[in-house]
């Protein structure tokens, strides 16, 4: 079964702090659990499917370049916030390793490791980032979502995170809902 990442290793070095040295097996495992365990949650298994399959049509040379609105969606929203939250997950791993012996703490003769205390810092900053294009994400899919999905998908938020539904089914994920016609799941 092959995986679709909606972004690389590469992209993540690009995009994020992290370093383009942390092994690709590792930022691949994390951009997996970030994308089914966050991303999912927040777009929707309908809609994260929806840009798997573009990108995969595109890397396979099946389908054309990704065009609006899922282009927006996907430059301007979904990576960033999957970025900031792949170096939140990654943190912990990167100089880490579980072997079959023991967890293990990676070093290097010219490089020293950051405490706990820099380490929990830094992981409050990124969370604040992944808080912010969360947020930013959600807005824009709360503000869009009838453009994307044509009338199947209609995305409102009320000021106090509640989502109003505009149909009959109505699929939960964290304050967001996805609505469609039909009967409620959660």
């Amino acid at each position: 079964m092959s995986k679709t990442y909606l972004i690389t290793p590469e992209d993540l070095a690009e995009n994020g702090f992290i370093h383009g040295n942390v092994e690709a097996s590792i930022l691949n495992s994390v951009i997996q659990r970030v994308q089914d365990n966050i991303l999912q949650n927040i777009l929707g298994t309908a809609l994260l499917n929806k840009l798997k399959t573009l990108i995969e049509a595109y890397n396979n040379g099946s389908g054309s370049e990704m065009v609006d609105p899922y282009l927006t969606l996907y430059q301007e929203y979904v990576i960033p916030c999957l970025v900031a939250h792949c170096e939140k997950k990654a943190l912990p791993y990167i100089n880490q390793r579980i072997r079959n012996k023991a967890v293990t703490r990676a070093n290097d003769q010219y490089v020293t490791a950051s405490s706990k205390a820099e380490i929990t810092d830094l992981k409050q900053e990124i969370e604040s980032d992944c808080t912010a294009y969360e947020n930013r994400l959600v807005e824009y899919l709360c503000q869009n979502g009838t453009t994307l999905f044509s009338d199947e998908y209609i995305f409102t938020q009320t000021a106090d995170g509640n989502v109003n539904p505009k149909t009959k089914r109505i699929a939960k994920t964290r304050n967001l809902m996805f609505v469609h016609g039909g009967q409620k799941k959660y």
